[in-house]
């Protein structure tokens, strides 16, 4: 993600996909959470589904660059964060490399994660402690 280093798809089932995508920030903390719960929490906080879609095609196979959207409704909690009934989106670019059977060989994910998290948290989970419900 973002030029990171590269996880592999045992990295993913191992540590939960949220936790290897999103990575550490103010917003979100992948060390505190297990698989299990990284998803319980995503989840919660979108009841009604976390979609995602691609926008645009950009370049062909072998290598394929998207632009997409993931989204969802915020209609549950986010680490005590109240939900708000929003449309909480987030843009990015893929680059995915497919192999001659269009199997996904590498994927590289570009978007900005603290401002998808900024969405639950009203920005900052510092300055909006006041905000926080129980639970």
């Amino acid at each position: 993600m973002n030029g990171g280093p590269w996880a592999g798809a045992q990295e993913l089932a191992t540590r939960g996909s949220y936790n290897v995508l999103i990575g550490d920030s103010v917003f979100y903390r992948p060390d505190e959470e297990s698989f299990e719960s990284s998803h319980s929490t995503f989840l919660r906080s979108f009841s009604k589904g976390f979609f995602w879609e691609v926008l645009k095609v950009l370049s062909p196979p072998p290598v394929l660059t998207v632009k997409w959207r993931h989204w969802g409704v915020f209609d549950g909690t986010y680490k005590g964060f109240a939900p708000t009934g929003a449309l909480i989106e987030m843009f990015g670019m893929s680059v995915a490399t497919v192999g001659d059977d269009m199997k996904l060989l590498e994927v590289e994910h570009f978007y900005d994660p603290n401002h998808f998290l900024g969405q639950l948290t009203g920005g900052c989970p510092v300055a909006h402690g006041d905000n926080h419900t129980e639970g």
